[in-house]
């Protein structure tokens, strides 16, 4: 499975505190019996046009995700690529795939099921910034 991780800029700014190769758990809200060891993650952050994008991508780590008294359900990952620069919301967007896309419509959520056309769709637009290296 391919997922969609979000944070927002006030919990967790992807663009100062991601860092390549690192770990970090991340909050799990949805698809707790779905997400497994092995899935690729997109990191995206929500907030104002200037910053709302994509950052990196990585693959989780942990398991399953386990639950965290007074926090939730929390999954680990690794940060396989942060991005020189983010990929702004509107290029995204703009992908056909994401016209309907439940983030946009609703931007409440930390976890979002990725279909196969959308996340090809991911890897030619990171393969296309910043080169097949870059993308998963």
């Amino acid at each position: 499975m391919r997922w969609l991780f979000q944070s927002v800029p006030k919990r967790y700014d992807l663009a100062k505190e991601m860092e390549q190769g690192a770990t970090e758990t991340w909050l799990v809200t949805r698809f707790i019996d779905e997400i497994k060891k092995g899935d690729t993650v997109f990191f995206w952050m929500a907030g104002p046009p200037d910053v709302r994008g994509l950052y990196g991508w990585g693959k989780v780590i942990g398991e399953k995700p386990e639950y965290e008294s007074g926090w939730g359900y929390g999954i680990d990952v690794k940060y396989v690529r942060k991005f020189p620069r983010h990929i702004p919301f509107i290029d995204v967007k703009s992908i056909s795939s994401f016209s309907d896309f439940v983030l946009f419509k609703t931007a409440i959520g930390t976890n979002f099921r990725l279909s196969d056309s959308q996340t090809r769709d991911l890897i030619d637009l990171i393969s296309q910034r910043f080169g097949k290296d870059a993308a998963p």
